[in-house]
Formats: structure tokens, sequence, C-alpha cells
């Protein structure tokens, strides 16, 4: 249940899937940009706004972390998402409105993410609410108002 796509090259994940200490347990997740050389050193996902450097696009991630919240707290009610979203880059120096109103990282972020939802549900997992973030941009933590956030 808790493997990542084959694709990401599946001889460096099945020795942390096997590995529940390892730190990047089950998903050979991390909070880096690059896992490690021995971990297969693949980024972890596209990059959102420079402003925002702690936020990446892992939308296949979705499916199994809402399995590991579901099986490791159980919660009773069900999982409620309570905010995801995407800055996409360099969106606050764009000038031309087609560019700005074009957002391809941000668009399939949300699919993505919605269609990773659909299939956890869809493989038992009781997701009863889910909110984007945002649909107005925003003033960011660290970022201020350069980084967007808002659905357009």
């Amino acid at each position: 249940m808790y493997r990542a796509s084959r694709s990401r090259g599946e001889q460096h994940l099945e020795p942390i899937v096997q590995n529940i200490s390892s730190p990047y347990w089950p998903l050979c997740f991390g909070s880096t940009y690059n896992n490690p050389t021995s971990s297969g050193g693949w980024v972890i996902g596209a990059a959102a706004d420079p402003l925002v450097p702690w936020l990446h696009k892992t939308t296949e991630w979705v499916p199994a972390f809402r399995h590991l919240v579901t099986d490791k707290w159980k919660p009773g009610g069900g999982i409620a998402i309570t905010e995801f979203g995407f800055a996409e880059p360099f969106e606050n120096a764009k000038t031309n409105k087609a560019d700005i109103v074009f957002d391809p990282i941000r668009s399939s972020y949300y699919k993505d993410y919605l269609e990773g939802i659909l299939i956890a549900i869809d493989e038992g997992v009781n997701v009863f609410d889910c909110l984007a973030w945002s649909i107005l941009d925003n003033l960011e933590w660290r970022a201020g108002y350069g980084s967007r956030f808002g659905i357009q």
C-alpha cells in the first residue's frame, strides 16, 4: 500500500519501504530538495515559487499519505484536508495577462492532488472534506505578498 511509483527507481525504494525505522519511511520522501544519492537522489517534486522553497509538487504521495494517516491515527470520523495549494513559480514577475492566467504547474497540482484524494477514497480512506488554498492571494509568512497561491 505505501509504495511509490515504480518509475521512480524501484531499486532505491525497496530498502526504505521495508525498514520502518528509516527516516524516509513509508514513502522515501524527506524534507530536502533532493533525496541523498544513497536513496536514489531524485528531486522530490517540481518546485513552487522560489519565495516558498519548502513547497514542491509531490502529489503522487497523496493516496499513500492518506492511508498512513488513517492506519496510524485511525480518525473516527475520517480525514478533513484543511488546506492544499501551490504557488506557480515566478508568477509575481509576470506582466502579460495571458501568462498570468496560464498556470500550468498549479493546474497540474490541483488536478493531480484531487485525483490522489479520489484514489484514496476509492481504496477505502474516509476523506469527508477538502479545502483548496487559496481562492485569493494572501500574505505568506516568509514571502509576504510576493508569492501567489490564489486560484485564478
